[in-house]
């Protein structure tokens, strides 16, 4: 037997059928607000996925390479969506708004509301900046999942411009900034101890080398004896340009010969800036970690957290645009008529490296008196993707995705799922009529808008009553020889045992009153 392989699942018609539904009722509301349905190819570049992913999102990809090509199962569907507006949809009208649904595959531990192949279901808003376009996402996120029955929702609502703002002021780098991003979740989760030790092996990756000063220049590519000390040169306030010329004249004034080593002079410099800059990084990281601590403590109710958030802004000398900017999406979700929960999170990051601004997740509430750690969607504002892949100038967009899995299980477990049979009526012979005859039957009630399932064994009346009874069909069609001469079928209602005979010429309609099967 060939076994299933880990961490798929086969989906079997109940369930199936009840997943089509919902994404049916995802799909008309995303529709109703301006939605237009839009496919991306399941594969795509891996590169695609590496500009801003971020490194756990990166490590989940199921990537190969194909005719020395480097191309990756879709494992979301923002930046395919983004990419394709790139190649084609710059130049129409802004903004634009677009609706998704399909599989994605990322390679996660297998788990309760987590296999490798899912389907997301969501939304893309290109072209619009601002609160307004913020609280319509996230609206249309809380409205999708009331319209499915889930109306004791938690929205989780943070803000990327916080921790941004302070970013921006210091001298790090963009890998960095982003590693502090994706390390606000995990500070949280692990401590610092965990985050200390990875942040020093991506510092030492992009140095690649170790101690200050003279005691560097030997891997720097310059003759210790020859080289100026520069322990006490300052960078602060030059530009690029300024601290590489600053450099560079003093080693040549100093007579360090560059031309003898296998570095070119401008990498010799490089090498050197890095390594003169370090105590500057070094107490700009630490700056950003005590800003960090601080920052995830604050989670709650808005109005403390808001308040408590203008306070710690303050302290750093940071403008409070991003505490306006949420106060303005929740001003307009209460115009939207939303009064789910709202917890405000400031350590909110999402892990993905692309998210500028405010993002959101939505979880379940509570269930049988536990809390329930299912999350149903999350997204955000991410107004830097667009160019990043390619666009010819910065397009403000914001998103969010579903799954359409988790959204199921929320619903199974407040009993929503009922088992639909796989037809109205199970049309069977009696005697010697022929197939022909009985097809033509089960044509005629299905032109009549009912789902007809015809026997094809050929079985006796009994196992054909007791089939359809297993098989949850509530109604057994009978055309003999005697229907046959009669030009009528037999009706058995299989829940009361009662018989009716109608013409063929006159057959009942769904949901009619003389009928107790329902479409």
């Amino acid at each position: 037997m060939i076994e299933r392989i880990r961490g798929m699942a086969d989906v079997w018609p109940a369930e199936r059928t009840f997943r089509e539904g919902l994404i049916t009722q995802l799909q008309r509301g995303f529709a109703a607000h301006g939605y237009r349905p839009i496919d991306t190819p399941v594969v795509e570049s891996t590169e695609l996925f590496l500009r801003k992913s971020g490194e756990e999102r990166a490590a989940q990809m199921y990537a190969f390479d194909y005719r020395n090509r480097q191309i990756a199962l879709r494992p979301e569907f923002t930046a395919s969506v983004v990419r394709a507006f790139v190649a084609e949809g710059q130049g129409r009208p802004l903004p634009q708004r677009y609706a998704y649904c399909g599989p994605v595959f990322r390679y996660e531990k297998p788990q309760s509301g987590r296999s490798r192949q899912f389907t997301e279901a969501g939304v893309e808003l290109l072209g619009a900046r601002g609160p307004a376009a913020d609280a319509e996402v996230i609206h249309l996120a809380l409205a999708s999942l009331e319209g499915l029955g889930l109306t004791d929702c938690t929205l989780r609502l943070g803000h990327l411009g916080v921790v941004g703002a302070l970013l921006a002021s210091l001298s790090l780098d963009d890998r960095v900034r982003d590693w502090f991003l994706w390390s606000m979740e995990q500070l949280r989760a692990r401590g610092d101890d965990g985050l200390h030790r990875n942040l020093r092996d991506l510092l030492s990756a992009q140095q690649g080398f170790g101690a200050n000063g003279a005691a560097a220049t030997a891997e720097a590519g310059v003759a210790a004896a020859d080289f100026p000390d520069l322990d006490g040169l300052s960078l602060d306030g030059l530009t690029e340009g300024q601290a590489r010329s600053t450099v560079l004249s003093l080693l040549r004034g100093a007579g360090v010969e560059l031309g003898g080593s296998n570095r070119s002079p401008e990498e010799i410099v490089e090498r050197l800036l890095v390594k003169l800059r370090r105590p500057r990084v070094d107490f700009d990281i630490a700056h950003a970690l005590a800003f960090l601590r601080r920052l995830i403590g604050l989670h709650g109710e808005p109005t403390t957290v808001l308040a408590d958030t203008r306070a710690l802004l303050a302290d750093y000398g940071l403008d409070d645009g991003p505490v306006r900017e949420l106060e303005e999406v929740l001003t307009l979700l209460q115009a939207y008529g939303h009064h789910q929960r709202i917890i405000l999170d400031l350590g909110l990051g999402r892990g993905l490296h692309y998210y500028t601004g405010v993002l959101f997740e939505v979880h379940t509430g509570e269930v049988g008196g536990r809390e329930a750690v299912i999350q149903l969607c999350g997204g955000g504002r991410y107004d830097d993707l667009a160019q990043i892949l390619g666009a010819r100038a910065p397009i403000p967009a914001c998103g969010f995705a579903c799954g359409v899995e988790r959204i199921a299980a929320a619903l199974v477990a407040r009993g929503a799922l009922v088992a639909e049979p796989a037809a109205d009526l199970f049309v069977c012979g009696a005697g010697q009529v022929g197939m022909a005859d009985l097809i033509a039957v089960a044509e005629r009630l299905r032109r009549a808008g009912w789902r007809a399932e015809l026997d094809l064994r050929g079985r006796r009346l009994a196992a054909n009553l007791s089939y359809a009874e297993r098989a949850g069909i509530p109604v057994v069609v009978i055309f003999g020889e005697t229907e046959l001469a009669a030009g009528e079928i037999v009706w058995r209602d299989l829940a009361t045992r009662v018989e009716r005979r109608y013409p063929l010429d006159d057959l009942p309609q769904p949901n009619s009153s003389d009928t107790s099967a329902e479409r």
